[in-house]
């Protein structure tokens, strides 16, 4: 006898229960890398999908009966699912709910009913419907798709830990930035940090290449268009420091003083690597980068125009 994972209910069966508690351990958390949770998204669609395939394996693929009590009962209990997982301390997140929908109706719309009255809907029906369930994959995927070519592109683009000409650098960076020529009339583009008047104000970099290793310095380049300096503070941290109680010492910080004009900045990475307290820096798993400012008595900006890692040995700055 052939075996055929597609049609052997016993194989479906153990694959839906090796997936399904992932729903409630393990996966991404808030310091997870995007592609690692958009990727994780998609799991939503597999383990419904699966789902229908091995009740049509069981039962066979019924008409519109089969349809509705089956698209009932997946949006009951992907409901119930993020409900349960928003009590365990998970998002709680009803799009997950959509992907449910989207991976069961993909079996149903793409095999043909073998049984049951009326088979609904005829198969000149199906073809209108497998175009708008697989357009609505489509537009899961290609999100993942996006972040996965990103991931790429900023491992390529290293020594530079951001390119300043990204047309849109609020996917990289929170906080209030905007790109802007380069300041003080010189060609290309530079990021402006807009700083305001709270406790902390700046903006940081979450979405960056993550593995420093094998680089000596970070260089920065910041213009101050006002007359007066600017206390700033940079800091690094690491994906072991995002899980954590987010201490001070477990971090890499350093004040800077921004003069008016062009300011250039080359900090150690081994002053990074060694600035945890009890630990070492994940240099192969850096997280985020942060320039920001304490109560600064009047909103202003600066300008970021250029942040690279280098491989020489040249020092400026020092650590609080």
């Amino acid at each position: 006898m052939t075996f055929r994972f597609a049609n052997n209910p016993i194989v479906l069966g153990l694959a839906l229960c090796v997936l399904f508690p992932l729903f409630f351990i393990g996966g991404p958390d808030w310091a997870s890398s995007p592609l690692h949770r958009s990727v994780w998204n998609l799991g939503h669609l597999i383990f419904f999908g699966l789902a229908v395939l091995t009740w049509q394996v069981v039962f066979g693929v019924g008409g519109w009966r089969q349809w509705l009590g089956l698209s009932a009962a997946i949006l009951l209990t992907g409901a119930v699912i993020e409900l349960v997982q928003n009590g365990l301390g998970r998002d709680l997140d009803w799009q997950d709910v959509l992907r449910n929908m989207i991976g069961a109706w993909l079996v149903m719309v793409w095999r043909r009913p073998t049984q049951g009255r009326g088979r609904w809907p005829p198969t000149a029906a199906l073809w209108p419907l497998r175009v708008v369930v697989t357009t609505l994959l489509v537009f899961q995927v290609v999100p993942v798709a996006e972040v996965g070519f990103q991931r790429y592109q900023m491992a390529r683009q290293l020594p530079v830990v951001f390119d300043i000409n990204q047309p849109q650098p609020t996917h990289y960076w929170s906080g209030d930035v905007a790109r802007m020529p380069a300041f003080g009339g010189n060609s290309g583009q530079s990021l402006e940090v807009r700083l305001g008047t709270g406790k902390y104000s700046g903006a940081f970099l979450n979405n960056m290449p993550r593995d420093w290793r094998g680089y000596q310095q970070l260089v920065f380049e910041l213009h101050n268009p006002d007359t007066a300096p600017i206390e700033m503070t940079l800091r690094v941290n690491d994906t072991v420091h995002d899980r954590s109680d987010n201490a001070f010492d477990d971090r890499f910080n350093i004040r800077l003083l921004v003069d008016p004009g062009r300011n250039i900045y080359r900090i150690e990475l081994s002053a990074i690597e060694s600035a945890p307290a009890d630990r070492l820096m994940d240099m192969a798993n850096l997280s985020r980068l942060g320039l920001f400012v304490s109560d600064l008595p009047a909103a202003q900006s600066v300008f970021l125009s250029e942040l690279r890692l280098e491989g020489t040995s040249e020092k400026k700055a020092s650590t609080e």
